[in-house]
């Protein structure tokens, strides 16, 4: 068997820690998962705006801080779901058995 003797073929860094093509697009609860993430991020940074221009626009004290609070939730349920797009796309390049 001479293929099992033959040396790897270099990969660069990214080829090493690629997951969405390799992985996330083929199985069904990460590609899910992503899909999920990626609608959530979006929607929440639609928040964010609303949440910004209806604080601008209505009223004055508590209803305007109400609205700036609600923006500064929007934004870190936004941030978190960038990090899960991220996470779903690009790999570490250490393995999770080596992470201890």
């Amino acid at each position: 068997n001479t293929r099992a003797n033959s040396p790897l073929s270099p990969r660069t860094r990214a080829q090493l820690v690629e997951r969405l093509e390799s992985h996330t697009r083929l199985c069904v609860c990460c590609n899910t998962a992503l899909q999920r993430a990626e609608t959530l991020r979006t929607w929440a940074c639609a928040a964010v705006l609303c949440a910004l221009v209806a604080a601008l626009l209505l009223g004055h004290g508590s209803l305007k801080l109400a609205m700036c609070a609600s923006a500064l939730v929007c934004a870190a349920v936004a941030w978190g779901s960038s990090k899960l797009v991220a996470a779903a796309q690009v790999g570490s390049l250490v393995p999770p058995r080596n992470m201890n």
